[in-house]
């Protein structure tokens, strides 16, 4: 007999669910964290730094968010770079070394980043790199070659993107590449102002170390109603010159200002976490945070704009070349589409950039105390998706994915590794601001180059006649350096040599670190990067998907994220308009300036100092002849760590 009971049961609870369903749809938004250079090595590592510290099995809050593995490699080698690896997780292709949003063959390909911006979502990049270093670069911008950072700082900004501007929110350091010519600390060859035009062009801007105060000052809830207000038709130039009223003009222009937010806290890549002045430059985790809390604000934030293709920047780049009325009507119809969609929350990247240089650098300690950052922008990440899950009635979808690019250095821990008690005798701790007092052996090496008893730079035993006593020097090098290195009990042979290596700032760095691997019994294979897989972690508001056990390579994590938050159609697209646009790949993407070079057969040209040669059908090799854009002109001398 037909259980009527049942019946009515069951149609009470679809309605009931459904209802809950049409009322609680929140967004849908993806995290994505990359600790560059990060690998299973470096995870014990830093685990038995803080056992040591705690005298516990305390683990570290990314192991409770381990979920597989990814495969490292590259289309022309085992061992990836940076590059190539963004490249992979932003655009789901394998590319060559030193590619940046481009495929092996050197053509433009969409990244998940400018596809969620063409769906509507709001964006975010924050790094402690450079924000032109290759794995931001990687998820909005397009080049042949990583170095070509003048060329990307353009295309970040939306100067000469042919989607316009794409990023919501950028952090990090680099402000050298946006700076004029014959600016002091500039990298750029040109005369391209990129400060005063992002400032024009819709742009609040926050450049150099004394602008930690105007990072504090940012409101994020203010911020994220005013990326959520962002002109969506015509670009911010075009608008104001329409205005022939000097009243009016104002006030469009305060109206269009100011709906993104860029803030470039250092001319090269941010400070060391272990050399960081607090009052300085923010921490990762806190920008992580600041930009999370305003992305998540504009994309909850209803607007009148219904149109998400029409999201992509406000102002219109200069080689973005002409486009046809028929890709126009692509657009309409692909916003038409997106609108019937879940609401399009907000995509970040955000970037533990420095784990690498540290690695490439070989020093164990600074390396530690940037993975623990990591970890505390990882728990700080985890604990916000928690609380941020249900707002206001709604129920929001996140999804946190985590792994590291490459693995850097060859870290080894063999016989007779340890962590001996009593030789970090420093403040330390994994949540508590990390090794305060502390300093990376390249900035102890310049502190001990730079102390003169005497007051005199590089003083000696006799310096113009003056006496000096030897033992404040050695007094100074015991306490000030070796201790704040974690080497409490230099042996008499070592201050000798410390001693005698007071100039040379490479090599007591060098030195330093030495001493301190002696102690630990911590190997390195190599300054460079290595082909070990790298670990997977991710934490989400959704049941994990089956896709993320298991060992994957990295091309998936793009068409991981592109499932989840519908991007495939957009990255189409978007891929079709980038190539469309000749003059962009031309001018931007192959470089415009210098040496002539060939790639597959077809005569291009390269940035300055660049030379790009063919090994194979479909493969470009970067020559060993790297010439820096703005290198001969500078003073500044910037680290490369991707070699």
């Amino acid at each position: 007999m037909f259980n009527y009971h049942k019946m009515f049961l069951y149609t009470f609870l679809s309605v009931i669910l459904s209802s809950i369903t049409l009322v609680n749809a929140g967004t849908r938004n993806f995290i994505m964290v990359i600790p560059d250079g990060f690998g299973p090595a470096s995870e014990s590592l830093t685990r038995d730094f803080v056992h040591w510290k705690h005298n516990s099995t305390t683990t570290l809050p990314i192991d409770e968010m381990v979920v597989g593995q990814i495969r490292t490699r590259s289309h022309d080698s085992y061992v990836t770079d940076s590059a190539a690896a963004a490249t992979a997780y932003s655009c789901g292709v394998k590319s060559y070394n030193g590619a940046i949003g481009v495929d092996h063959e050197g053509k433009p390909r969409a990244t998940v980043l400018e596809a969620a911006k063409r769906k509507g979502y709001k964006t975010g990049l924050v790094v402690t790199s450079r924000i032109t270093h290759a794995t931001p670069a990687g998820f909005a911008s397009h080049v042949i070659h990583r170095d070509f950072e003048s060329s990307i700082a353009s295309q970040l900004v939306g100067k000469t993107h042919p989607l316009g501007q794409t990023v919501d929110i950028l952090m990090g350091g680099g402000l050298c590449f946006f700076l004029p010519i014959g600016s002091e600390g500039s990298c750029r060859t040109d005369d391209t102002d990129l400060i005063t035009w992002a400032r024009g062009n819709g742009f609040e801007v926050l450049a150099g170390e004394g602008s930690r105060q105007g990072f504090d000052d940012w409101d994020s809830e203010e911020l994220g109603r005013r990326i959520a207000s962002a002109s969506t038709s015509t670009s911010t130039s075009d608008s104001l010159k329409n205005l022939d009223d000097d009243d009016a003009y104002e006030a469009q222009e305060s109206k269009t200002k100011a709906k993104r937010y860029m803030g470039l806290f250092s001319l090269d890549h941010m400070s060391y976490t272990i050399d960081r002045d607090p009052e300085v430059q923010p921490s990762l985790t806190e920008m992580a945070i600041k930009a999370l809390d305003a992305l998540f604000v504009a994309a909850t934030t209803t607007t009148t704009t219904t149109s998400s293709s029409s999201t992509m920047g406000k102002a219109e780049p200069e080689t973005q070349g002409q486009h046809s009325s028929e890709t126009g009507t692509e657009q309409e119809q692909q916003a038409d589409e997106d609108e019937e969609d879940d609401t399009p929350g907000f995509f970040i990247m955000i970037e533990a950039s420095r784990i690498d240089h540290a690695g490439h650098q070989n020093d164990a300690l600074t390396h530690i105390n940037e993975i623990l950052e990591f970890n505390r922008v990882m728990d700080a990440v985890r604990g916000w998706i928690d609380r941020h899950a249900e707002v206001d009635g709604e129920q929001h979808e996140f999804t946190l994915v985590a792994t590291a690019d490459h693995e850097t250095g060859g870290l080894t821990l063999g016989d007779e590794y340890w962590l001996e008690p009593g030789w970090f005798d420093v403040d330390i701790g994994v949540f508590d601001g990390g090794l305060r007092g502390s300093g990376s052996a390249e900035k102890l090496s310049e502190r001990w180059r730079a102390f003169d008893a005497t007051g005199v730079r590089g003083g000696s035993s006799s310096v113009r006649g003056v006496r000096v006593d030897v033992s404040e020097y050695v007094t100074f090098l015991k306490e000030e350096v070796f201790r704040r290195y974690g080497i409490t009990n230099p042996s008499e042979e070592e201050v000798k040599e410390g001693m005698k290596l007071k100039n040379d700032g490479e090599g007591f760095a060098g030195f330093l670190k030495g001493a301190l691997d002696g102690r630990t019994r911590v190997d390195w294979s190599t300054g460079g990067h290595t082909a070990v897989d790298v670990t997977l972690y991710s934490h989400s508001t959704l049941p994990h998907s089956k896709w993320l056990k298991g060992n994957h390579e990295n091309i998936e994590v793009s068409k991981y994220i592109s499932e989840l938050l519908g991007l495939d159609d957009a990255l189409v697209g978007v891929t079709e308009e980038l190539n469309a646009s000749k003059g962009f790949v031309e001018s931007e993407v192959r470089g415009g300036r210098g040496r002539v070079v060939v790639v597959n057969g077809e005569v291009v040209r390269s940035e300055v100092g660049v030379g790009l040669t063919v090994q194979k059908e479909g493969q470009m090799q970067m020559a060993l002849q790297v010439q820096t854009e703005g290198q001969r002109q500078r003073g500044l001398a910037l680290t490369h760590y991707h070699h």
